[in-house]
């Protein structure tokens, strides 16, 4: 069995004023890098709220260019609520925790909220056994990919044309995931 070691931070900040936050974030991002550059994560930010959050994702993106930031947001539904999550924000998540479980990022950014950290997540490896990644240019069994898409809740259409939804016409395979702005072709 896989277990995760608790890592101690070594540093944990409090109290800076909103205004400074992103400034003090990309700060530490930069002096973690250079004194651990292959870490999973440099720095770990908890905002008070989803609204926080996502100006925080906005900022730091403008702040450090072509650094990962992933964010891993709370549900927008109470457990037992008769409506389902949204799409954008189980994607956010489950891309966040793929990320982290996949072991291929460096130095990210995980921004999240108070409201998220006391949600429950699933095992690591139930999020490495529905996660799938590919690499532009590189090759794809269809199978496989095809397996992963009817497993993991993707609908099988004549014509991909909403999120969630694959089609399968000869050796092509379209799959539009929930994340993305448009579809994608294998």
């Amino acid at each position: 069995m896989n277990e995760m070691v608790p890592i101690k931070p070594t540093r944990t900040l409090s109290n800076v004023p909103d205004g400074m936050q992103p400034m003090v974030l990309a700060r530490l991002v930069e002096e973690r890098l250079k004194v651990a550059p292959d870490d999973a994560a440099s720095v770990v930010f908890v905002a008070r709220d989803g609204r926080r959050l996502q100006r925080m994702a906005e900022i730091l993106s403008q702040m450090l260019p072509g650094h990962p930031v992933l964010t891993l947001p709370a549900w927008d539904c109470l457990p037992y609520d008769r409506v389902s999550p949204n799409g954008v924000t189980i994607a956010a998540r489950m891309n966040t925790l793929a990320a982290l479980t996949s072991g291929g990022v460096k130095g990210v950014v995980v921004l999240t909220a108070v409201n998220a950290l006391i949600q429950r997540l699933p095992p690591r490896d139930v999020v490495a056994g529905m996660s799938f990644s590919a690499v532009s240019g590189r090759m794809v069994d269809s199978e496989k990919l095809i397996g992963w898409a009817a497993n993991n809740g993707y609908l099988r259409v004549p014509t991909v044309r909403e999120s969630g939804e694959y089609a399968v016409r000869g050796g092509l395979v379209d799959l539009f995931p929930a994340n993305a702005e448009f579809p994608l072709r294998f």
